[in-house]
């Protein structure tokens, strides 16, 4: 009898009638086209049949090449992408994809599944990873996930998009909006509570002024630093609201957040939003190199980045969250230090403890508010 959990070409009609166009939003999989990229032709072909069974409007190339006429030809926003390709394989096609394409998300499928190409693949910067042969319940939650993460990202690039076109004042004030708006947004979805969104815009404001940074660049960072987690719009909510401790698999999804923030805000020419670009793709970089994504280290991470890095690690401890109580001021304290010059820039953290009473006296203020 068939596993109805597990399917391979040769075993595609009985997989079918089993599983055809079950527990599927046909509204979500047939917003957005998918390009499906392998070189055994009965392969992508059952894999069409199936999605096709979902709703999904499907494409097919054989190889790399064909893949990137498929993506301009078609604006194609979804890539099912095999590794195993003749004349250029997939991690080459991924790489070229991200890019020349980098509204492009790619899952990787392979019948490998050694870490270090797991890993290979998100570096390059894949969105997932399904092993052969197909799992229904893997194979099902990546799609979703791919899927509800373009729905998500487009609205905000279309209004990105926007912004281009407009006049200096008219984008600086309509990004100031954006700002405003994804505030609303994250108390709507739970990305991260609106309080918390105004405390890091605040606690970087403040942070700013303390190491003498200019008012004006102070008074944007405060703005700008509100989208340093725009990118979890993207993040799964099985992940994103989970009460427990993330798995290590969940973490490494967790931890794309800035590459997706980075991507939602990529091309900006308003210069509070260029400011936001930098801040939500390298908020989680440290000082001795140890971060992500990118793994910057000291002075080459832009300082307005670390600012926020610091101010968000310090708001994190000091608030009760789903998997965690807050932590007392001795332990935030002894957490810093142990930190200085390691994780975080040593005048940052010396500011943050000499003025430890006034950020203190924000977060009250704005958990009242």
């Amino acid at each position: 009898m068939l596993n109805a959990s597990t399917y391979t070409p040769q075993s595609l009609p009985a997989f079918l009638s089993q599983n055809q166009g079950k527990s599927v939003d046909p509204d979500l999989y047939g917003h957005t086209p998918i390009l499906v990229t392998d070189d055994d032709t009965q392969i992508r072909r059952s894999l069409r049949t199936l999605l096709e069974s979902w709703g999904c409007t499907i494409y097919e190339a054989a190889d790399g090449r064909e893949a990137l006429e498929q993506i301009a030809a078609h604006k194609l926003k979804l890539v099912l992408s095999d590794v195993d390709m003749p004349m250029m394989d997939g991690f080459e096609l991924l790489s070229k994809i991200s890019a020349d394409f980098p509204d492009t998300s790619v899952i990787m499928v392979s019948g490998m599944g050694h870490e270090n190409i797991i890993d290979e693949a998100f570096a390059r910067g894949a969105i997932g990873y399904i092993q052969k042969p197909y799992r229904l319940p893997e194979l099902k939650s990546q799609v979703t996930y791919a899927l509800r993460r373009i729905q998500l990202l487009q609205p905000a690039k279309t209004l990105l998009n926007q912004l281009h076109g407009e006049g200096a004042a008219t984008r600086s004030s309509t990004a100031r909006e954006f700002a405003r708006l994804f505030v609303m947004t994250s108390d709507l979805h739970h990305v991260e509570t609106g309080s918390h969104i105004r405390r890091i815009g605040k606690f970087s404001r403040l942070m700013a002024q303390l190491i003498g940074l200019p008012e004006s660049i102070a008074d944007d960072l405060g703005e700008a630093a509100v989208l340093h987690d725009i990118g979890k719009l993207a993040i799964p909510d099985a992940i994103l609201k989970k009460p427990g401790p993330l798995t290590p698999e969940e973490f490494e999804v967790m931890k794309t957040h800035p590459v997706l923030g980075g991507q939602i805000l990529s091309g900006a020419n308003d210069p509070l939003l260029q400011l936001a670009h930098t801040v939500a793709l390298y908020h989680h970089e440290r000082w001795d190199g140890t971060g992500y994504p990118e793994k910057l280290r000291g002075a080459d991470c832009p300082v307005t980045a670390r600012i926020v890095g610091v101010v968000d690690v310090f708001d994190a401890l000091t608030e009760k969250r789903v998997y965690k109580d807050a932590w007392p001021k001795g332990k935030i304290i002894e957490f810093f230090q142990d930190k200085r010059g390691s994780f975080f820039e040593e005048k940052l953290v010396d500011a943050l403890l000499d003025n430890y009473d006034k950020f203190e006296e924000i977060r009250l203020l704005e958990n009242k508010s």
